[in-house]
């Protein structure tokens, strides 16, 4: 709540030993310098808590993290992500815990979380439309967070963790058009549409 609209490098440089760092309840929207790509936490190479949440973050750009090696706790929810680029967190091989729920992400391009090996990625409160089937490729989540029966069909074609998505009758990975009262009120309301 301090009314931060960015992180400045050279204020944070010296800070090499810090290992925790919330920023949260601000109003940062880069956390990389955008013409350079240029991770501004860059030099934080003892970090392991960061928390960013509640900002006005809208893209997460490749290797953005830069050496923060260590990192093991990643909250990013509540901004208003809507871009994540291929490799954003590649760069992050101790990150245990993504957080990225609460944000505007619809899509996920082939190998946004590749290498990653994840006990938690939370994505609920995301409103997906399309999903490569690359999205988890080399990469593993033991616990996929998510409120989408659709994520969960991608993310177990690669993995064979836990997906907190709740299977209900109309959604299924094998066919979701499989329950036969949802397959007949179709047809009924097609042939009705077609005869009026």
């Amino acid at each position: 709540h301090n009314g931060l609209k960015s992180i400045s490098f050279n204020a944070v440089q010296h800070l090499k030993k810090l290992l925790a760092l919330n920023v949260s309840y601000n109003e940062i929207n880069a956390i990389c310098r955008v013409r350079r790509n240029i991770p501004l936490l860059g030099n934080l190479n003892e970090l392991v808590i960061l928390d960013i949440s509640q900002n006005r973050i809208w893209r997460i750009r490749r290797n953005c993290f830069g050496k923060l090696y260590k990192l093991t706790i990643l909250s990013l929810s509540s901004n208003r992500i809507s871009i994540l680029e291929q490799f954003a967190f590649s760069n992050l091989k101790a990150l245990q815990v993504l957080d990225l729920s609460k944000n505007y992400l619809n899509s996920f391009i082939a190998n946004v979380f590749h290498g990653l090996n994840l006990i938690q990625l939370k994505l609920k409160w995301n409103y997906f439309e399309t999903l490569s089937l690359q999205s988890f490729a080399n990469s593993k989540v033991t616990v996929l967070d998510v409120d989408q029966m659709k994520v969960c069909c991608v993310y177990k074609k690669d993995s064979m963790g836990f997906c907190t998505a709740s299977l209900h009758m109309f959604s299924s990975c094998d066919d979701l058009m499989s329950n036969t009262a949802l397959r007949t009120c179709i047809w009924i309301m097609a042939t009705i549409s077609l005869l009026c």
